[in-house]
């Protein structure tokens, strides 16, 4: 059982929120997300508007049952903090179709384990460029992703283009 609170509507706001309460009856337990963000306008400079965002969220998915009397059951868990920095750059013409955005991203992942009575904790590190191209003629999406943490790094390329045959 849950409920969801928010403020965000259109127009955007400089303060949003959205909270989503949930209560799981098998675990006993509460669960649910939100976040949080601010914006930013600066006036004048090489953005136009900077976003900082804060989202959390937690679930238990599952009861390990002890085989042991000695120790008790155990709930399986994800717990998942996101905090992200996104500036949009200006655009250099306001005629301009070209949306631009530069995103630094902190992902901590904590995860109770089904073989143990332990858990995993892990940190993400992101940071991505993405350009939109909103003319109906040429529209085009391109996005570089860097991802990483201590163990790996991963970049990505992914690019929508719309071809018009005429």
């Amino acid at each position: 059982a849950g409920l969801a609170l928010h403020n965000v509507f259109f127009p955007e706001k400089k303060f949003e929120f959205t909270f989503m309460p949930l209560f799981a009856f098998k675990t006993l337990d509460l669960a649910g997300g939100g976040d949080l963000r601010y914006h930013f306008y600066p006036h004048t400079g090489i953005f136009q508007k900077i976003t900082l965002k804060s989202g959390f969220s937690h679930y238990a998915f599952g009861i390990k049952e002890s085989r042991d009397s000695l120790s008790s059951n155990s709930t399986i868990y994800y717990s998942k903090f996101d905090n992200r920095l996104v500036f949009k750059l200006r655009e250099k013409s306001p005629r301009n179709q070209i949306n631009q955005y530069i995103s630094l991203r902190h992902v901590w992942i904590e995860k109770g384990l089904f073989y143990s009575n332990g858990t995993s904790s892990t940190n993400y590190f992101q940071a991505d460029y993405t350009r939109n191209n909103l003319n109906a003629l040429k529209t085009s999406t391109l996005k570089l992703q860097f991802t990483g943490n201590s163990d790996y790094y991963k970049a990505s390329l992914q690019t929508n283009n719309f071809i018009n045959y005429n």
